[in-house]
């Protein structure tokens, strides 16, 4: 909890324009790593050598649906991290 009360008061000692310009310089960040992980890196880890052309397409869905599973619980464990685990009442 340490880590996450130093960004916060960090963050809150930024004023309005920093943190508008940090977040609109991290956009172009996060759109680049969804495009670099949807369409391009599936296409460098997928092992296609030999495959035809269906089952090239096959392979590479299967990489990409891997990396889209890795980001996701990626982002979930992040989100625990940060904020606990979630409850229903």
């Amino acid at each position: 909890m340490k880590l996450r009360e130093a960004f916060s008061k960090w963050w809150r000692g930024l004023s309005a324009v920093v943190q508008a310009m940090l977040v609109v310089c991290a956009a172009p960040l996060v759109i680049g790593l969804i495009a670099t992980v949807i369409r391009w890196a599936p296409n460098w880890l997928a092992s296609t050598h030999g495959l035809n052309a269906s089952q090239r397409a096959e392979e590479v869905g299967r990489v990409r649906t891997a990396l889209l599973a890795v980001l996701a619980g990626a982002l979930a464990a992040t989100r625990r991290h940060l904020h606990g685990p979630h409850v229903l009442r």
